[in-house]
């Protein structure tokens, strides 16, 4: 057997884009030459990393929360493994394994699934705060943005990275195609849902319930629809996901009467057979990094309605979906009611060999398999 790569792969939190990143991109890595030890709070998608990782030798540590016993782990982990390369997933673990790793000057990589705004930093020292973080995000060897506008987002937000910005590389996300390729034949019934009818015109939203995903202003949209003269009885809106907002956007709904419109579904860890049986697919974020969502509907040929906010922008230009403007519910409604009236389905489905190329996560695992190899014989 060759000698593996052992990487430490460093997660806060186990969910949405940074799990389905470790499922497309570390899935098409080879098996043989790496070894993974991964650690991460326990939530209910940690336990699925091992499924959609199957086949590679894996080690999966799981605490409460990321804490200071997270901190101490950690720092075990550190201290007694034999590690080649550590991988950060996200801004607060590159922080927390910057400040560790002073002890023992391992091989680092991080890769941010984020972008930043005004309320990264709150509360009072917010330059020196900046200053700090910049610092430690410096001590890191590569610092991976999955998206031009991720990276253009973050040395902005950063300057003083711009003196060590050799550091910073674009690795583009991408999807494994092939796991939307399943014949509709085999495909849980959407109509089989509770709430969903024959005849229901099904928008799917998939994301958390967090401001910057952009669900209020989805909300908006549909009150905006329920009082216009068009004929909107038959829309229902699946929303999949998690987060800490969510009673809240209920109460809302509720408040609004437009509870009728929707249905929570809570996680589901396989979402294709959704995407392939929807009319249309809303994403209203108003920030990204990248978006895989918006790469999923795509492969899958699924209509999109989407804001133009940073980095959906850059993932759906020259593609069939719909633009509109971040944070703008008057145009999200028009954009659902015109597409409830003319779906555009051939132009989606059309595109789903260009968008199955253009976005291999191959090309991904290859890009970032360099860089272990790289930093492997520093």
């Amino acid at each position: 057997m060759k000698k593996q790569i052992r990487v430490l792969t460093v997660i806060k939190h186990p969910v949405g884009g940074i799990r389905t990143y470790l499922r497309y991109t570390y899935g098409k890595l080879d098996k043989e030459k790496y070894h993974f030890t991964i650690i991460t709070t326990r939530q209910m998608e940690a336990a699925q990393i091992k499924e959609d990782l199957r086949g590679f030798d894996l080690n999966l540590i799981e605490c409460n929360q990321f804490d200071i016993y997270f901190a101490y782990f950690l720092f075990k982990l550190l201290l007694k493994e034999r590690i080649n390369v550590i991988h950060s997933q996200g801004a607060s673990c590159c922080l927390l394994v910057s400040t560790l790793n002073m002890f023992f000057r391992l091989p680092h990589i991080v890769t941010f699934h984020e972008t930043f705004d005004e309320n990264t930093i709150r509360g009072q020292f917010i330059t020196l705060k900046r200053k700090i973080m910049s610092y430690l995000f410096s001590q890191a060897d590569i610092l991976n943005m999955v998206g031009q506008d991720a990276r253009d987002n973050f040395l902005s937000y950063f300057p003083e990275i711009k003196k060590c910005e050799e550091k910073v590389v674009v690795i583009p996300n991408g999807i494994d195609a092939e796991l939307f390729k399943e014949k509709l034949d085999h495909l849980k019934c959407l109509m089989e849902m509770p709430g969903i009818e024959k005849g229901s015109f099904v928008i799917g939203y998939f994301g958390r319930f967090m401001p910057e995903k952009g669900f209020p202003v989805l909300i908006d949209a549909l009150e905006i629809l329920n009082q216009s003269p068009a004929s909107i009885q038959n829309l229902k809106i699946l929303a999949f996901g998690w987060g800490a907002f969510i009673r809240e956007y209920k109460a809302i709904i509720k408040d609004k009467k437009i509870d009728k419109y929707f249905i929570f579904c809570g996680f589901q860890n396989d979402i294709c057979w959704v995407l392939r049986q929807i009319n249309l697919l809303v994403i209203p974020s108003l920030r990204e990094a990248f978006g895989l969502i918006a790469v999923e509907g795509l492969v899958t040929g699924t209509p999109i309605v989407a804001s133009d906010c940073v980095g959906l922008r850059e993932v759906l230009r020259g593609t069939p979906a719909t633009l509109v403007k971040s944070g703008n519910a008057v145009a999200l409604a028009s954009a659902i009611l015109a597409r409830m009236e003319n779906p555009e389905k051939q132009q989606a489905t059309e595109f789903i060999s260009k968008a199955a190329q253009r976005f291999d996560s191959c090309i991904t695992a290859r890009r970032l398999e360099e860089l272990f190899e790289k930093l492997r014989k520093k």
